[in-house]
């Protein structure tokens, strides 16, 4: 059996992280007050004999798309995930990216391809490119396997609200019920993520639903694919 970390495991997505996948695979749950992601050291000896981190922990009070600001706390936890993997010999990172990381800003084309080059909609957005990009730079010097989710918004109980809210401000309107994906799809995301056999040392996918409004391209090198939508 796996050996999973998970940074920000007592968080809304970490909560369903736990709940489905505690039979699966021995979790180490890593969250404030027990292991602060911010404290090297801390981090690095919570993470021993590791096979994968799921990266989660954010600051989302000061830092997310609605908020204008940026917190460096989140920029250091996402340097010091990269540092342990390489360190404890950790071979796999997956990292909570967003789908703030790219806009429809100018975009040609039916869906959003995830390596086209982002405009981000927002300071948050910005910092989960950054998270890419230094995932990029540890992939392909490194030789570590980072795989960037560009998460919508999760969950059964929001599907309702994913058809009335926002999700971007106009002229770029996307709306919630675009990015929306369910637990299930998403959790099935998250299982590819940990078992699949890898060619690239970098991805990026998008992690949303097979819904009737989606702008964003689902290629994946895990042969993923969505069942439910918001509708």
């Amino acid at each position: 059996m796996k050996t999973v970390a998970i940074t920000g495991a007592k968080g809304y997505i970490g909560k369903i992280l736990v709940k489905n996948f505690s039979n699966k695979y021995t979790l180490r749950e890593l969250d404030l007050p027990e292991c602060d992601v911010r404290d090297y050291e801390q981090l690095l000896k919570s993470t021993k004999n590791c096979d994968c981190i799921i990266h989660l922990a954010w600051d989302t009070k000061t830092e997310n798309f609605k908020s204008g600001e940026i917190n460096p706390d989140n920029v250091l936890m996402t340097y010091n995930v990269y540092k342990v993997c390489l360190e404890n010999e950790i071979s796999r990172v997956i990292m909570a990216s967003s789908v703030h990381a790219d806009s429809p800003f100018e975009l040609k084309e039916n869906f959003l391809d995830p390596y086209r080059l982002p405009i981000p909609d927002s300071p948050y957005g910005a910092s989960k490119c950054f998270m890419e990009a230094l995932g990029r730079y540890y992939a392909y010097f490194h030789g570590l396997e980072v795989i960037c989710l560009r998460i919508g918004g999760i969950g059964y109980k929001n599907c309702e609200n994913a058809r009335k809210i926002a999700c971007y401000e106009k002229p770029y309107f996307v709306g919630e019920d675009a990015v929306w994906i369910s637990e299930r799809d998403f959790c099935d995301l998250i299982e590819k993520c940990i078992e699949t056999e890898l060619k690239e040392k970098f991805v990026i996918v998008y992690a949303v639903g097979n819904n009737r409004n989606r702008v964003h391209n689902l290629k994946n090198p895990f042969s993923w694919k969505p069942k439910e939508g918001c509708e």
